[in-house]
């Protein structure tokens, strides 16, 4: 797998890199990762070298959390406000006609909050890589090291969350998501005419097969989200 030295890279202060091929680009893409990994994850190398390579400009950042080694902030505003940072200084920079946002698990949330305050014409979608679903709203991420965890009502918490969208939403799922059940995200999705549920077979929130850890979805994702870019951006023309 090609790594980001394959690619022109663009450093904007100590946090935010910025991959394109061109000065400019028409669709920017601002990618946040999970709570676990940070902007070098393997599944964002292969989504970027994706979209690098369809000429869509990509920035991706850390969230301070992972620097600090603390928590994320219980109501995700740190995250959020660090979200709308990197956006707005990168297209100051580049100054894109659309705008996609692309988030793993917690980033996905973290983009989700973001699109609920942000009205503006420019954010053209998002999308959510795996949906942690049952964390609940905004996520309680000490669930996740409880062997017996009393779960909160996390469907009508984020039934509100997605009422106040008005953004194309895509959440990519795994099949055998543990923290976001397939049936379950169907029943929740169907409700909302701006969500698009996209399932991803033999694959768990990780997007790594069940079975070995090592058969990875990651390029399945990749083109998923350039389908979907192309098509939705298209049909706006």
């Amino acid at each position: 797998m090609l790594g980001y030295h394959h690619m022109k890279e663009v450093l904007i202060g100590n946090n935010i890199f910025l991959f394109l091929k061109k000065k400019t680009a028409n669709t920017l893409v601002v990618f946040s990762h999970s709570l676990s990994d940070t902007h070098e994850s393997d599944l964002a190398k292969k989504i970027t070298q994706k979209l690098y390579n369809a000429g869509i400009a990509v920035a991706l950042y850390d969230f301070s959390f992972t620097k600090k080694g603390v928590k994320p902030s219980g109501d995700l505003s740190r995250e959020v406000n660090e979200l709308d940072f990197v956006v707005s200084t990168v297209s100051k920079k580049i100054q894109p006609e659309k705008i996609v946002l692309i988030g793993k698990s917690l980033g996905g949330v973290v983009s989700a909050i973001y699109c609920s305050k942000n009205v503006s014409a420019t954010i053209l979608s998002v999308f959510i890589i795996g949906f942690p679903f049952k964390l609940g709203f905004p996520p309680r991420l000490e669930l996740l090291k409880d062997q017996d965890p009393i779960l909160p009502d996390y469907v009508s918490q984020y039934d509100n969350l997605f009422k106040s969208i008005k953004t194309r939403v895509f959440v990519i799922q795994g099949d055998s998501d543990d923290l976001g059940e397939i049936d379950e995200c169907k029943d929740f999705f169907i409700k909302h005419n701006n969500c698009t549920l996209n399932i991803v077979e033999n694959s768990t929130h990780g997007f790594t097969s069940p079975d070995n850890k090592n058969i990875t979805h990651y390029d399945k994702c990749a083109e998923l989200i350039l389908d979907k870019i192309n098509t939705y951006e298209n049909k706006q023309k």
